[in-house]
């Protein structure tokens, strides 16, 4: 059937382009640690960059000294403390919580390619369900894939909380 597609086609490349979208979100926070904007390379006495035992590269937080009011007997006193700048931070990182996706589709059956005994025959649908010339027709369906995210890294979240214990 020409200007026809599955179901399993459309759906699978809407759920490419979610997973795509996901990426770059993941991808965005790997390279903020790359960048040493909130996180250091650990060097070594010769200054060449410490690895751990895989070869990988060893990390430290980047610390900001913020000098603090504290009382001590019933004074109040500046006092310098070292936070990891990234316990500043919100830490956000642009990720899909949900997408939904709603249109109109134009059903034409079962593949014809599929015989009759196989266990998945792709359903054969039209996104094109009219418009100025276009005619509708009786075999319409609205579809709605809806796509959900997930919550941050559980590493990021127990570095972060790691982190937060440092503070007084």
């Amino acid at each position: 059937m020409s200007g026809g597609f599955s179901l399993d086609e459309l759906t699978t490349a809407l759920h490419d382009a979610v997973i795509k979208a996901s990426n770059i979100g993941e991808q965005a926070a790997l390279s903020a640690i790359q960048k040493e904007e909130q996180w250091v390379v650990v060097l070594n006495d010769d200054g060449t960059p410490a690895q751990d035992d895989h070869g990988n590269a060893v990390y430290r937080p980047r610390m900001v000294t913020l000098r603090l009011p504290f009382w001590e007997d019933g004074k109040k006193i500046e006092r310098d403390i070292e936070v990891p700048l990234s316990t500043l931070t919100t830490n956000s990182q642009l990720m899909l919580d949900k997408i939904s996706v709603k249109m109109k589709v134009q059903l034409h059956g079962l593949d014809d390619k599929a015989d009759l005994g196989c266990e998945h025959r792709k359903i054969r649908i039209n996104t094109n369900t009219g418009g100025f010339l276009g005619k509708k027709s009786g075999n319409m369906a609205e579809l709605e894939l809806v796509f959900s995210g997930n919550d941050a890294a559980e590493g990021a979240v127990r570095i972060d909380n790691q982190l937060i214990k440092l503070i007084p």
